[in-house]
């Protein structure tokens, strides 16, 4: 649009923004700090003690109010006002706080994000429904049930160790990683710390962050020894390296361990293999720690579940004592999983049939007024020998597992 000589825009051209001119949402220098902060926030629990003075126990609510303080208090001394407000509007809200934060709950949980659900629909979408573009819901249905279902079962039956039966069984790769983790802390500090030094130094010279790990390595190696308080019974420690530890370990349980366990799990692999995750205190049931590995001496009564649809009866074997039958009811504590081949556990044993039936013949043919050339008349008036049954048969078959 021109006027005479002068030329009039419509709307005029916006000015040239480029990324420098951009307010920083967040200076470099301070996400490290805010990213340990937040990472020391979600793993805090009202059943770790405290690296204080006092190794005190903090509540839930004490436990949230500390962190948004301690973020609070950051973010407003360093004028980041933004950050704060994202924070707080998308993880230290209480609404946000319970989906994310580990003090949220009073157990401590294997796994801290939704990676195992997440990769169930990721294997369902790229494998099963690539070739599908927004499938029907019955066709969804029969591919989960005809091909996700069994995947899944043959993956349990591998877990739950049902396939191979009396194969040796290899660790499972958390299990080589929790070896790995367990042997690196039972060495001494001073071998721990020049192996770091070592393996950094033998990295080019232009590898980035080499110049600031060394000199972390070293100012490790010069930084005074903390003093933590580790409850071995509970399987916790006070020490920031267990805080944040993916198994819940730290150099002073695992040393304190190896010293009661006369270093028995360095060169064993069947305790790492029988080693399980709980979700209270203490962590880690170890033998020869939190119960005795041996207990053929002792008097303690042991409770022995047994696993079976028609049971009435729940037995409670003594040492050194006979078997007592008690007529209660057993609670199932697991479901049994249906699998694809029989489970020498729950099936018939050999020739159990043939043994019923043999059974239920010879009681017939012991049955008083069925043989040939006797009389009926007896018992219609009620005459009946002394080994004859008042109700009923009664058939009890024995099974040894």
């Amino acid at each position: 649009m021109t006027t005479g000589d002068t030329r009039i825009p419509i709307w005029p051209a916006p000015p040239k923004v480029t990324k420098s001119s951009l307010p920083v949402f967040c200076p470099l220098e301070h996400r490290v700090i805010i990213v340990e902060k937040f990472r020391i926030h979600l793993h805090q629990h009202p059943q770790i003690p405290l690296n204080n003075a006092k190794n005190s126990l903090l509540t839930a609510q004490e436990i949230h109010y500390g962190a948004v303080k301690d973020m609070y208090d950051f973010c407003f001394k360093n004028g980041l006002a933004q950050v704060w407000a994202y924070l707080w509007n998308r993880w230290y809200t209480p609404n946000q706080w319970k989906l994310w934060a580990r003090s949220a709950d009073s157990a401590i949980y294997v796994l801290k994000t939704t990676m195992v659900v997440e990769s169930l629909w990721r294997n369902l979408k790229h494998r099963n429904l690539q070739e599908f573009n927004r499938p029907r819901l019955d066709l969804v249905t029969h591919i989960i049930i005809t091909d996700v279902l069994p995947r899944v079962r043959r993956t349990l039956d591998y877990v739950l160790d049902l396939r191979r039966a009396g194969r040796p069984k290899a660790l499972a790769s958390w299990q080589e990683d929790f070896r790995h983790d367990w042997i690196d802390m039972s060495r001494p500090d001073e071998y721990r710390l020049v192996e770091k030094q070592l393996d950094w130094l033998k990295k080019p010279k232009k590898t980035k962050g080499r110049t600031e790990r060394l000199a972390e390595l070293d100012e490790e190696e010069h930084r005074p020894r903390g003093k933590y308080l580790t409850e071995i019974d509970r399987w916790t420690c006070s020490c920031p390296a267990y805080l944040i530890s993916r198994f819940l370990l730290c150099k002073h349980l695992v040393r304190e361990a190896n010293k009661i366990l006369d270093n028995s799990p360095l060169d064993d692999l069947s305790f790492f293999f029988t080693l399980r995750r709980e979700r209270y205190p203490p962590y880690y049931k170890i033998p020869g720690i939190h119960y005795e590995k041996d207990m053929e001496g002792s008097d303690e009564e042991v409770e022995i579940q047994v696993v079976g649809d028609n049971l009435r009866g729940a037995r409670t074997a003594s040492r050194n004592s006979e078997t007592v039958e008690q007529p209660t009811q057993i609670p199932r504590t697991r479901p049994i999983l249906a699998t694809t081949r029989a489970d020498p556990l729950l099936s018939t044993p050999p020739n159990l049939e043939r043994q019923l039936e043999d059974v239920e013949n010879t009681e017939e043919r012991d049955i008083p007024g069925d043989r040939d050339g006797e009389d009926d008349s007896e018992e219609e008036h009620g005459d009946h020998s002394d080994n004859d049954s008042d109700d009923e048969v009664v058939k009890r078959v024995s099974v040894v597992f």
